[in-house]
């Protein structure tokens, strides 16, 4: 399984906006220098994580986007879920029914278990530990 660029940026600009937490609303401009994210391509996350109530818009001369609670209330599975309509390994990982094989596949098992362990981290990840993990790594640099 891998990530997609999407869902990728989308965890990085919500930890820069979980940094800058206090300083006043950012500009889609300022976190994609920050991040090195293309500006057009966040512009489009920002309007999916706005849409999901994740962020917020504050409009004005010194406008930008907020988190919309604490970073310690946001769950990683939150932003992908706002991005990518969430994680799966295989699509019969969710329904029997997406593969012609159905009951009969002898791996589905494993991938029912690999996607629940998935959604289980995703969803105990708060946003605040990505945070402190990215300040712990910054202090030993």
């Amino acid at each position: 399984m891998k990530l997609s660029s999407r869902s990728l940026y989308a965890i990085h600009a919500m930890v820069d906006l979980a940094e800058q937490r206090g300083l006043g609303p950012q500009s889609v401009k300022a976190i994609a220098a920050r991040q090195n994210i293309p500006e057009q391509y966040l512009e489009q996350l920002i309007g999916s994580l706005r849409k999901a109530k994740l962020v917020e818009s504050v409009r004005g001369m010194n406008g930008g986007y907020e988190l919309a609670g604490g970073p310690e209330e946001i769950r990683v599975s939150e932003v992908l879920e706002a991005i990518e309509g969430g994680v799966r390994v295989t699509e019969c990982a969710l329904s029997k029914d997406a593969c012609a094989r159905g009951e009969n596949c002898a791996p589905r098992l494993l991938w029912e278990r690999l996607n629940r362990a998935i959604e289980n981290v995703l969803h105990e990840t708060m946003l605040s530990e990505l945070v402190q993990n990215n300040t712990i790594q910054e202090e030993l640099l």
